[in-house]
């Protein structure tokens, strides 16, 4: 079973999973089709690798994590957007400056988030365009689906993503039922602010990705977990 805890703040919300390591992973999914996920980005290396995701916020931003970026050099890394396959055309961008959260702290991501100010604005198009973000104190309730897409590692055994970009389905469930596995297995204290999700059904779960919530009218609620 794949417990994800996901970090909610007014305008979006970090998610988490059952390990102490983090990794760039997406697990139990399917490939997503070209234009469903039109605000999905990938965050690219110097050798063109990808090693994190992100989402579309407005032609100038893009929202990440901000374990990926924290200490980065702009010039060292590029935003990939508008495709489902990393293999295939899509539109790169050179990133201008690197905002992380002050409030930041790894361990135990709190505050994990971060906003790249992109250099030339996206051209939006049906591949290409922003996600909503949620209201101030809108809220996610438990037994609700968050809907989890990204282009990392596509097995628990780690098996290497092939380029596409996968999604997952996840229930939000119960916080006390985290901070309790996580208080034993991980030796990570669970805040207020964490959220849980997981698939008691079947091992699935995500990794430095963006999730949508269907009940929020594909709002994004996090950017990241470990797993």
């Amino acid at each position: 079973m794949m417990i994800q805890l996901l970090f909610l703040i007014p305008l979006i919300a970090i998610d988490y999973g059952a390990s102490m390591k983090l990794v760039t992973r997406i697990v139990g999914g399917r490939r997503a089709y070209p234009g469903e996920i039109p605000y999905q980005v990938s965050l690219q290396n110097g050798n063109k690798m990808h090693f994190c995701g992100g989402v579309i916020i407005d032609k100038d931003h893009v929202l990440t994590a901000a374990h990926c970026v924290f200490g980065a050099n702009p010039s060292e890394f590029s935003v990939v957007a508008g495709t489902t396959d990393l293999r295939k055309r899509h539109s790169r961008h050179l990133v201008q400056s690197i905002f992380v959260h002050e409030g930041f702290d790894s361990p135990p991501y709190a505050n994990d988030i971060a906003l790249l100010r992109l250099q030339k604005p996206l051209k939006f198009s049906s591949r290409i365009c922003p996600v909503d973000l949620p209201k101030q104190n809108q809220t996610v309730k438990e037994g609700s689906i968050a809907e989890v897409s990204g282009f990392g590692i596509i097995s628990s055994e780690g098996e290497e993503s092939d380029g596409h970009l996968y999604v997952v389905d996840n229930i939000i469930t119960n916080q006390a039922y985290c901070r309790e596995l996580y208080d034993t297995a991980a030796n990570i204290t669970i805040q207020d602010s964490h959220i849980c999700a997981n698939d008691p059904t079947i091992q699935k779960g995500a990794c430095v990705v963006s999730c949508l919530h269907k009940a929020l009218q594909y709002t994004v609620i996090n950017c990241r977990s470990y797993v």
